[in-house]
């Protein structure tokens, strides 16, 4: 069974952001479909909607991720300067969320 525990499943989800990502690189979020990350992920429109709900969804998820990644981050309570050493190191990762426009913050 594909669950989100199975390997082939998180395979997939990789796939599925690495092609998210990398559309995102060249395209603004509102101009990216399910077929363009399908068809660069080489997967099946079917797949894509195990994972997902729509591209909305995925940019969401996509969002929670580098936030977390960010917020996991070595930092001193109540000092928000690393913040902008972990943006600037991160220019790329920090460019796609941006452009998701999905901030809960």
């Amino acid at each position: 069974m594909n669950t989100p525990n199975n390997k082939r499943y998180r395979d997939m989800t990789e796939s599925i952001n690495a092609a998210f990502a990398s559309l995102l690189q060249s395209k603004e979020l509102h101009d990216v479909t399910v077929t363009d990350i399908c068809e660069l992920a080489d997967i099946e429109r079917s797949t894509f909607y195990a994972h997902y709900e729509d591209v909305s969804a995925l940019a969401n998820v996509y969002a929670a991720q580098i936030e977390k990644q960010a917020s996991e981050q070595p930092h001193k309570e109540n000092d928000f300067s690393w913040i902008f050493d972990y943006i600037k190191e991160h220019p790329n990762l920090f460019k796609i969320y941006f452009k998701l426009g999905v901030s809960q913050v």
